[in-house]
C-alpha cells in the first residue's frame, strides 16, 4: 500500500485538507456563539438551537461523503496485488453511506443521526490505524496515521458516550477535524518527499 500512497499523495492531502477546512468551519460557528457578534458567512441562520445539531450532522455527513470518495479513489489505485487495499474500500463505502443517509434521510432522530456519525468515527478511525500498520517500508512514517486514527476513535467515542449540546458538538467536531486533517496533511507530504527521493520505487 505504501508505494501506491506516496505515488498518490496528494489524494491524501487532499482529504487532510478536507478536514482543516471542517475544523476552520467549525471554529466560524465557535466565533458567532461566543457573542463577539462576529456574523462570519452568514452562519448565524443557522445557529438557532432547533437546527443547530442538525446543521452539524450534515455537515459531517458532507465531510464523511466526500472523504469516501477520496479513499474509494485510493483504494482503486491500490487494488489487488495482495495489499490491504480493501480497507480503503471499506472506509470509502462506510463514509459514503453515511453521507448519503444524512442527506437522503434528513428527516430521521438527530440521535440516530448522532449515532451514525459516532459509528463511522469508529470504524473509519481503526481502518486508519490498520492502514497504518501495512506503512512497512518506512515505519518512521506511521505515526500520523496512527494519530488520525485514534483521534477519529475517541470522537466516535465522545459523541457514543455522551449527550452532548450543540455548543459541545461543535468544539469536538473541530477539534477531531484539525487532529484528523493535519496528520493527514503531515504524512501526505512526507509520502511526497518519499516518492521525490525514491522515484524508482513509486514509479
Amino acid at each position: 500500500m505504501h508505494h501506491i500512497m506516496a505515488r498518490f499523495w496528494w489524494i491524501l492531502a487532499l482529504r487532510g485538507a478536507l478536514g482543516v477546512l471542517l475544523g476552520v468551519t467549525a471554529c466560524a460557528w465557535l466565533l458567532s456563539l461566543s457573542g463577539t457578534n462576529v456574523d462570519l458567512f452568514g452562519l448565524s441562520v443557522f445557529l438557532r438551537p432547533a437546527a443547530l445539531v442538525a446543521t452539524i450532522i450534515l455537515l459531517l455527513g458532507l465531510y464523511a461523503f466526500i472523504d469516501g470518495i477520496f479513499a474509494l479513489l485510493l483504494g482503486a489505485q491500490d487494488y489487488g496485488g495482495g495489499r490491504r487495499w480493501w480497507t480503503l474500500i471499506i472506509e470509502g463505502v462506510v463514509s459514503i453511506s453515511l453521507g448519503l443517509l444524512t442527506w437522503l434521510k434528513p428527516g430521521s432522530t438527530v440521535l440516530v443521526l448522532l449515532y451514525g456519525v459516532a459509528g463511522w468515527a469508529l470504524v473509519t478511525g481503526g481502518l486508519e490505524i490498520w492502514q497504518a500498520l501495512d506503512l512497512n517500508e518506512y515505519k518512521e512514517r506511521r505515526a500520523p496515521l496512527y494519530f488520525a486514527g485514534v483521534c477519529s476513535m475517541v470522537f466516535g467515542a465522545l459523541v457514543l458516550s455522551f449527550r452532548v449540546g450543540g455548543e459541545t458538538l461543535i468544539w469536538l467536531v473541530a477539534l477531531y477535524a484539525f487532529a484528523f486533517g493535519m496528520p493527514l496533511l503531515v504524512l501526505a507530504f512526507r509520502l511526497r518527499q518519499f516518492r521525490n527521493r525514491y522515484p524508482h520505487k513509486t514509479g
